[in-house]
């Protein structure tokens, strides 16, 4: 797979802390603006302002659906730190759909979203209990309401809410009814489709990671990785592949590199940029591709390799003059700065 330049745009709507690909276009998320692209836009076909008082806080931005309809939500917490409102706009149009305030102050990636099941989780307002809630899409009434420990990170299928805490994988139907919790120490959780990984740390010291399936909770596959360096820096990107199976695992930890973990065949398949001066920024598994931004001393770049083999698949070269992020779907990438983007498609 080589990823191609489809469109570079530089705009002030045009930089992203989030984006998503929904309804058939990016939907980029910034401090003060929403805003939709299409590859062929020279402008957004639409942009949608965020109050200056709701700027601050987390940036989340999910899609939803209602009556088949999608929605794009956003968390905006207060400026006087004084809970959140989430905002509510039709994916086509940009149009207003609802408002939400909420006694909660959201966590870094806590709204999460499947089909027309909305997620939203961070602690009260008193900072004293960890919450997370269920809306419903159609107008962000509060379907229920839990209580748990703090999250390190969520992950969302069509049948459970996987909730990674400091000391355990917590599973929940669509109701909050526990369905599996299992101990594990500092772990993370990522999902594609209804594929589930988690890393965690092993009571040897060592980085684990697991490949879970279904409702009931089974447990396919798991693996001892002794020489990812968790005893630095327990915190790692998980970014799971096309492939059953498969998952990219970078640690954050200067020139530790990137590992991807074939689960179905019990080893690592490939490793990648063991580098004393690297430091790996970004990591997306996009299609049979995955593509690292390498940060270092000498500039950023932006790299794509086979994910079965590892093999280099040569340099993605980027207009983007400082990469903030990527995102990924299966055959486009979206590489993000500031007030600048570049789409690329696959060939």
């Amino acid at each position: 797979m080589t990823w191609r330049s489809r469109c570079y745009r530089s705009h002030p709507a045009a930089s992203a802390s989030q984006a998503i690909f929904a309804a058939d276009r990016w939907i980029l998320r910034t401090a003060d603006m929403l805003a939709a692209w299409v590859e062929d836009s020279v402008e957004p076909i639409w942009q949608t302002s965020i109050p200056d008082d709701f700027s601050l806080g987390p940036r989340d931005v999910v899609c939803v659906t209602t009556g088949g309809d999608p929605l794009i939500v956003v968390t905006c917490a207060h400026a006087d730190g004084d809970g959140c409102t989430l905002i509510a706009v039709d994916a086509r149009s940009g149009a207003g759909r609802w408002q939400r305030r909420l006694a909660l102050k959201p966590s870094s990636g806590g709204l999460q979203a499947h089909a027309d099941r909305l997620y939203v989780h961070g602690y009260d307002e008193a900072g004293q209990r960890y919450v997370w809630l269920r809306l419903q899409a159609s107008d962000g009434a509060t379907r229920f309401e839990r209580t748990s420990a703090e999250l390190r990170s969520a992950a969302i299928t069509a049948d459970a809410l996987w909730l990674a805490g400091w000391d355990s994988i917590d599973v929940l139907g669509h109701d909050g009814d526990s369905l599996f919790k299992t101990p594990m120490k500092m772990p993370t959780v990522a999902a594609y489709g209804e594929d589930v990984y988690t890393h965690a740390v092993a009571e040897t010291g060592e980085a684990v990671v697991s490949w879970w399936r279904g409702n009931p909770v089974d447990r396919r596959a798991q693996l001892l990785l002794a020489d990812l360096p968790v005893h630095r820096i327990p915190d790692v990107m998980l970014s799971p592949s096309s492939v059953p199976g498969r998952v990219a695992v970078a640690p954050f930890v200067d020139g530790a590199g990137v590992w991807m973990v074939d689960l179905n065949a019990g080893r690592t398949a490939w490793r990648q940029l063991h580098d004393g001066e690297t430091q790996v920024w970004r990591q997306r598994a996009a299609g049979t591709s995955v593509a690292v931004v390498v940060r270092s001393a000498q500039g950023d770049r932006m790299l794509a390799f086979d994910a079965a083999t590892g093999e280099a698949q040569g340099e993605i070269g980027t207009q983007v003059t400082v990469v903030q992020n990527i995102y990924a779907t299966a055959d486009r990438l979206l590489v993000s700065g500031l007030a600048e983007f570049e789409i690329f498609d696959s060939d």
